[in-house]
């Protein structure tokens, strides 16, 4: 959606009551959020923007009917293409939950694409029902330890500069780098001086965190305890609490909310969604529901996906229900589940509770590349680890967390002269295999926690942040099968329980978008859940997992393409100890 115009003489003729508001908001309670204050009165809209509060006359009138009007919720922090879906979907499913907006780092296109994939979702987003805003990608590839399809170097961040849709700096993922003075990471930030500089410092405490802080980046997605997110506040840190569908932090940091839920500096975020749960759920205002039921004030989360997230990002028209704001307006029952009636950008009814939201009209222009090159002579044997003495490095994960912990197991559980996926003692191999450049490069490692059956594997080409294909399962040749299914499909995502059922999903942009309807994914996808079930407790936890178990800059233990990653040491460490 483009940026309204504004008509100055006309809004302010309007104001004054001279000439007739567009439509007036009637018998609603408004939620001020400036007051942190329930308000009755009546809204009334001219030209997309908000020209008053109190008794106007209006070409037309919605009734609200006693409900609660709210200014449309706000995603300070996603990825859209976490969803698998265009700009256009994405912003016909967000509807369905009243955000009106978001912040997106196109940082997964990028690493697939470079920048002509970054700006084939700035084109998409134009025909978006929604305000879909983005900042520029700081870190493609996200660290050394990793291979991309494609990179967004300072020139290319030099031409998205100044354009109408970057209005901040992508989250600065090397945290390290940056934290240790990296010249080329030092050059990016100072970019962006003036812009809202996005950051990613899971686990960063003291001094490391100080020169974080110091080098301009000021805000955080990434607190999973309360004593972290306190001390990122206190150093000067906009807050952002992530509850997306891999990390789920917000019950965690529920005392750090309570404590300071009149901030200003906190915003609620969803930093990944996959397409189900958006589909499913009311998106932030589930997360809202669950906040309000455990004792936080309705109003105080209200601002948190509103005016704390505009002001974050300097939109000065957007999150408040005020004379001269954007008329992005969402009408409530009531503030125990946020479930919408009504929903309006710039004015305009978007959608209605029980109807379908509107058709895009505009075409997907597909963006050709990134599809799968596997290693010559590729076979069962590609996945061999060879048995060694001591102790192998394993990654010990936890649903609903994305750092996770390395641990040790002994070799002599091992029998033979390689090692395999023990599923029995749920350890499960994994390997990363660079897909964009046919270099033959695989990395290889081991996990526990993903309570994989026997005969079972999974194959997936999204995975952060390079999104090489990831495969894990109960044997090497339910691996290569998973491989050379995924290969087949584009790109995308492929299970199987080893015994006839088996689901894939394709990604035909670039191997993590697709191009067909929200309704279309969402029911492929559904397919790829019910065989996810059908193969580990965890359902489609798996998935998530294994998306983000090829991300090393985040802790502790990561596989690449490049090998097993130890993410403190920020280096490429032996399997063996």
């Amino acid at each position: 959606m483009g940026r309204d115009k504004i008509d100055r003489a006309t809004l302010i003729e309007t104001a004054r009551g001279e000439r007739k508001a567009d439509l007036v908001i009637k018998n609603g309670t408004l939620i001020d959020v400036f007051s942190n204050k329930l308000r009755t009165c009546h809204v009334a809209v001219k030209g997309g923007y908000i020209v008053g509060l109190g008794d106007y006359r209006g070409e037309k009138y919605i009734d609200a009917e006693g409900g609660y009007v709210s200014p449309g919720f706000i995603d300070g922090h996603t990825h859209i293409e976490s969803t698998f879906l265009t700009p256009q979907e994405f912003g016909r499913l967000c509807l369905t939950s009243g955000v009106t907006a978001v912040v997106a780092d196109p940082h997964e296109i990028a690493n697939v694409l470079g920048l002509p994939g970054v700006l084939w979702m700035l084109e998409m987003a134009r025909y978006s029902p929604m305000r879909i805003f983005f900042s520029c990608p700081s870190c493609v590839p996200s660290s050394p330890l990793e291979s991309p399809g494609g990179k967004i170097d300072l020139d290319d961040m030099r031409k998205l500069k100044g354009r109408k849709e970057i209005v901040a700096l992508g989250e600065v993922m090397d945290f390290q780098g940056l934290a240790q003075g990296r010249r080329d990471l030092i050059e990016k930030v100072g970019l962006f001086e003036g812009y809202a500089l996005e950051g990613h410092a899971p686990g960063l405490r003291g001094k490391n965190l100080s020169a974080y802080r110091v080098s301009g980046v000021s805000s955080d997605h990434e607190s999973e305890d309360p004593m972290e997110a306190e001390e990122k506040l206190a150093k000067g840190f906009h807050v952002m609490v992530r509850e997306g569908s891999v990390a789920r932090n917000f019950e965690a940091l529920l005392p750090f909310l309570m404590k300071f839920q009149e901030n200003g500096r906190i915003s609620i975020v969803s930093d990944d969604m996959n397409i189900l749960d958006m589909a499913r759920t009311n998106y932030l205002g589930t997360v809202l529901a669950r906040g309000a039921a455990m004792g936080i004030d309705p109003l105080n989360l209200v601002r948190m996906v509103t005016l704390n997230t505009a002001m974050r990002f300097n939109f000065t028209r957007l999150g408040a229900i005020a004379p001269g704001y954007l008329a992005d307006m969402v009408i409530y029952e009531n503030l125990k589940d946020f479930n919408p009636r009504l929903v309006l950008v710039g004015g305009e009814t978007v959608y209605r509770s029980g109807e379908p939201p509107p058709e895009v009209k505009a075409p997907v222009k597909i963006k050709k590349g990134g599809g799968v090159t596997l290693p010559p002579l590729f076979s069962p044997d590609t996945f061999r680890v060879k048995k060694r003495r001591g102790a192998l490095k394993v990654i010990r994960v936890t649903p609903g967390q994305l750092t996770n912990r390395i641990v040790s197991v002994s070799s002599d559980m091992f029998h033979g002269r390689y090692v395999s996926s023990q599923v029995d003692r749920d350890l499960v191999k994994i390997c990363v295999i660079e897909r964009h450049r046919g270099t033959g490069k695989v990395g290889k490692g081991f996990v526990k926690g993903l309570k994989l059956k026997k005969g079972s594997s999974v194959g997936l080409t999204f995975a952060h942040d390079a999104h090489n294909l990831v495969v894990a399962g109960s044997g090497d040749k339910e691996m290569f099968d998973a491989a050379m299914q995924v290969a087949r499909i584009g790109g995308g995502i492929a299970v199987s329980d080893g015994s006839g059922a088996a689901a894939s999903l394709p990604l035909k942009v670039g191997g993590i978008v697709s191009a067909l309807r929200w309704e279309e994914v969402a029911g492929g996808m559904e397919k790829v859940k019910q065989v996810c079930e059908s193969i580990s407790p965890l359902g489609l936890d798996i998935l998530n997992i294994l998306s983000f178990i090829a991300l090393p800059v985040i802790p502790e233990g990561r596989v690449t393409d490049r090998g097993f990653i130890d993410v403190d040491a920020y280096r490429k460490v032996s399997l063996w100890d």
